[in-house]
């Protein structure tokens, strides 16, 4: 079934997005390792000096490029729309709402758990809307055409990649680690499982898009 740009379909989106923009930056406050998924946004950032919502565009643009290109279909230009309202939030939550947030101890803990539910959240969001999924999302639909794995093994191995490019990165600007430690690793086991167990219980609510 094509997807179409409803208001229902249009809110969505934004709130899927808004949900991932703010699990993505809270967990970065929890002192655990930030989302393996953009420590590479984050490593860069700070070795760029551009906001982490900037940082986070220039290099969602060349994902859709190359999965432009790979697919050789504009489908995926979709994605600059939400390149375009991702990259204010994420700012947003970071600059301002989440600014001094600086959680220790249970809280932390607690903002660990939420982030690490938000992510997956807004990612099944939407995927439910069959308007282009995130870009992560695509990237994992992609590797797991490719590799023909599962789409939480899938997700695994992306940012499995994804966090040995910004460790790379980081040690070579003289950043260490940066934003990468044990909840990292946390979040690139954790994330994908609880995503296929938001889709496939969703899936048995409102039969839509295929999860397998």
């Amino acid at each position: 079934m094509r997807a179409r740009l409803t208001p229902r379909n249009i809110l969505l989106y934004v709130l899927g997005i808004a949900c991932i923009s703010f699990g993505v930056v809270l967990s970065f406050r929890t002192g655990f390792g930030g989302n393996p998924g953009d420590t590479l946004t984050a490593v860069l950032s700070t070795v760029t000096g551009l906001t982490f919502g900037l940082t986070s565009a220039i290099i969602c643009a060349v994902y859709i490029l190359f999965l432009s290109v790979f697919f050789r279909t504009w489908k995926f230009t979709f994605l600059v729309a939400q390149v375009a309202i991702f990259s204010p939030i994420a700012d947003f939550w970071g600059l301002v709402v989440l600014k001094d947030f600086h959680p220790t101890g249970a809280a932390a803990w607690v903002a660990f758990a939420v982030s690490a539910l938000a992510i997956p959240l807004g990612s099944s969001i939407l995927i439910r809307t069959k308007l282009p999924a995130g870009i992560f999302d695509e990237l994992m639909f992609f590797t797991a055409h490719v590799t023909k794995f599962k789409l939480s093994a899938a997700r695994t191995l992306n940012e499995s990649l994804i966090v040995g490019l910004a460790i790379a990165i980081g040690y070579l600007s003289g950043n260490g680690l940066g934003a990468v430690g044990l909840g990292t690793i946390a979040y690139a086991l954790s994330v994908g499982w609880i995503l296929k167990g938001i889709l496939l219980l969703s899936e048995r609510i409102f039969p839509g898009r295929e999860t397998t």
